[in-house]
């Protein structure tokens, strides 16, 4: 039984980037094989950014919680708890990165944050007992980000929670509970946290935020087949899958 854990579903974009293009299977920047699919290839579009062009942290350093002198109070934060240990994993980084494969507990994860629908899901990276790492593909799916594996380069759904192209098609990963919520929260409730390090080994401005004009702005840039019309396409709400239920700490 999986715990509640939080997700905020928000349609965004993002840099200056080019958007919109649609796939071609095994060619340009984007070379995966969409032969076995579970939803239709022509709505897998391309972000702009190419294959890992968003840098995934394979081999994520940390600091204590006293040294994450970097983040304000009010600065949100992918908090995880599991087997004695506590992570905290601040959005200002994961906007760069979009995937943390990462061992917390000693379990293997993959936590993820996708800006575009500011959603955070974590995944046991245990698939069918064998043990992979997650690469941010460049791909979209409904304005969302699609993951793919390493081992097998299928393509995977973040907030879908299941491999939606490649030999993996149908697959669904384990989820595992996190929260979205202040750092000033979650360092009160674990006070021996570590914290996701500014040191990743690559170049970016952690100071700002890259989805901050479009976040501001009304319009959407990626298509969403369904909308409701009641709502801002933007609105944060809850939601809910079966009886995993989403939520965000406000």
């Amino acid at each position: 039984m999986h715990l509640v854990r939080p997700i905020r579903f928000k349609h965004a974009m993002v840099l200056a980037f080019t958007a919109g293009a649609v796939v071609a299977s095994q060619s340009g920047p984007y070379a995966f094989d969409l032969s076995r699919h579970i939803v239709p290839p022509d709505e897998i579009i391309g972000g702009g950014p190419p294959k890992d062009g968003i840098p995934a942290l394979t081999n994520p350093k940390f600091v204590r919680a006293q040294e994450a002198d970097f983040l304000a109070d009010n600065d949100q934060v992918v908090g995880l708890a599991q087997g004695g240990e506590a992570k905290a994993y601040p959005l200002r980084i994961m906007d760069w990165h979009e995937i943390v494969d990462d061992k917390v507990g000693g379990e293997p994860l993959a936590v993820t944050y996708c800006p575009l629908t500011a959603s955070p899901v974590v995944f046991d990276r245990r698939i069918h007992g064998r043990e992979v790492v997650f690469g941010v593909s460049g791909l979209l799916y409904q304005s969302n980000l699609l993951m793919y594996d390493r081992t097998t380069e299928s393509l995977w759904s973040q907030l879908g929670g299941q491999s939606v192209a490649g030999s993996m098609a149908r697959t669904g990963p384990a989820s595992v509970p996190s929260e979205l919520t202040t750092w000033r929260r979650w360092r009160a409730l674990h006070p021996d946290t570590l914290v996701l390090s500014l040191d990743t080994g690559v170049s970016r401005d952690y100071t700002r935020d890259p989805y901050e004009d479009y976040e501001a702005s009304e319009s959407l840039m990626f298509p969403v087949s369904h909308l409701d019309a009641r709502l801002p396409p933007k609105e944060p709400v809850l939601g809910s899958r079966g009886t995993k239920t989403a939520w965000q700490l406000c």
